[in-house]
């Protein structure tokens, strides 16, 4: 089979699944507005953040592990790709008992109800629900580990073609569970059990067509955990930098604004977000085909991919913007039926800080493609205290419009000091 036609293919079904993830959060939004209400949508919105804030960590670790075992794969290093698979699991595991602990510890103490302004649930069920969510979120982390040796196989698709079934059966229970009445801890539990059965599911699949599952307490090596949590940091650094700036401003709209404003906040974050979720189809393929061409040592390979997937995102985050311009206000409130929370001037700000977004897109992608996940640490870290110091300076004078000025600044300085060393790194690569 050759390259184009391998590339197309798994193109074609990341679009599928892709399609699928942006079309399951977008309509889980009218549907949760239908069956809860404002405030109940807003405190799963609050609630959800928090795990995701927290879970950064492991689905880095995982993510540095995938790059690993692709390579190690394509160079057929049988007893690394053994080493790499086991210690991840146990690592991840780990790491999500550390967190489920510290939330109870942090609950019984502190009591996340008065964080959360909630008195519908009990102290344990809040536990409860933020245990669930993390649950979920490990079991879709260690699938994506188990699928990785369909994707350094050249089997893309087959992944895809997976994610998307889950997609679709989370999405439809929820349907189903919120018509007769589910509320947000019976919401959790469910997410979690569909993640369980594709874990289940993945393992047995990729035990029986690759031979690389080996869990034996004696096989742990303390000093290949480290080789696989220092790097990891680093690679934790594109999450922990989107993560702490949107999931932060959740956290922080909930402390200063009202309902609304936080689900105005979202409802924009994930409409602009589905530009990105195509660019990210582009980005897995691109992303994914560099690091085999790494593991051959095909230079120029390398380059001559980077040139061509960055002139798709440029011409691709053009078109979003002129769509998001002209069409963008009437495709939002059909979706959303949020007409009495719309803001204009919010909106065109929030909007152009997420075209460079997307453009950034390409820059962020070809470090950890070659894995090189330190190469823009610094200028991660500097853009996180970019945004919150802008943040926190505008907004006694702009108010709720402190944070999309904010957002566009963090990101043009972004695109500027990163562009400059992806720049060198593309065209002066070693090993």
């Amino acid at each position: 089979m050759s390259n184009s036609f391998s590339n197309k293919k798994n193109i074609f079904f990341q679009f599928i699944k892709t399609g699928s993830s942006i079309v399951s959060q977008f309509l889980l939004v009218p549907v949760f507005l239908f069956f809860w209400d404002l405030k109940l949508y807003g405190l799963w919105i609050s609630i959800i953040a928090i795990p995701n804030l927290l879970i950064m960590g492991n689905n880095c670790l995982i993510g540095y592990s995938n790059n690993l075992l692709i390579i190690n794969y394509n160079r057929r290093n049988t007893p690394n790709i053994k080493n790499i698979y086991n210690h991840a699991f146990y690592l991840s595991m780990i790491v999500i008992l550390i967190l489920i602990f510290a939330i109870f510890f942090f609950n019984s103490i502190f009591d996340l109800r008065n964080f959360f302004d909630v008195n519908i649930y009990t102290k344990f069920e809040i536990s409860l629900i933020i245990l669930f969510v993390i649950i979920k979120l490990l079991f879709d982390t260690l699938t994506k580990l188990n699928l990785i040796f369909f994707k350094a196989d050249k089997k893309l698709y087959f992944v895809n073609i997976y994610q998307t079934f889950f997609i679709f059966l989370e999405f439809l229970l929820i349907i189903i569970f919120l018509y007769f009445g589910a509320k947000i801890l019976t919401i959790s539990i469910l997410s979690a059990f569909v993640y369980f059965i594709s874990f289940t599911i993945s393992f047995v699949a990729s035990k029986k067509y690759y031979k690389y599952f080996h869990f034996k307490l004696s096989n742990l090596n303390l000093d290949f955990f480290k080789k696989l949590i220092f790097p990891s940091l680093s690679f934790s650094m594109p999450i922990l930098h989107r993560t702490l700036i949107f999931q932060g401003t959740i956290i922080l709209i909930g402390i200063l604004y009202s309902e609304m404003v936080l689900v105005f906040f979202n409802l924009l974050r994930l409409f602009f977000s589905s530009v990105k979720y195509v660019l990210a189809i582009i980005s897995n393929v691109y992303e994914t085909n560099m690091t085999i061409l790494l593991g051959k040592k095909d230079f120029k390979g390398i380059k001559d991919n980077f040139i061509k997937y960055l002139k798709i995102i440029i011409i691709l985050s053009f078109l979003g913007l002129t769509l998001m311009l002209l069409i963008g206000k009437p495709l939002f409130l059909i979706w959303s039926n949020a007409e009495n929370i719309w803001n204009q001037l919010f909106y065109i700000l929030f909007l152009f800080s997420f075209f460079i977004e997307w453009i950034i897109t390409v820059i962020q992608t070809l470090p950890y493609a070659l894995n090189k996940p330190s190469y823009l640490n610094k200028i991660y870290l500097l853009n996180i205290l970019v945004y919150y110091l802008t943040v926190f300076c505008l907004i006694n004078y702009l108010y709720i419009y402190s944070l999309p000025i904010s957002f566009l600044i963090c990101n043009v300085v972004f695109l500027f000091f990163a562009g400059i060393k992806v720049k060198k790194l593309v065209f002066n690569y070693k090993l």
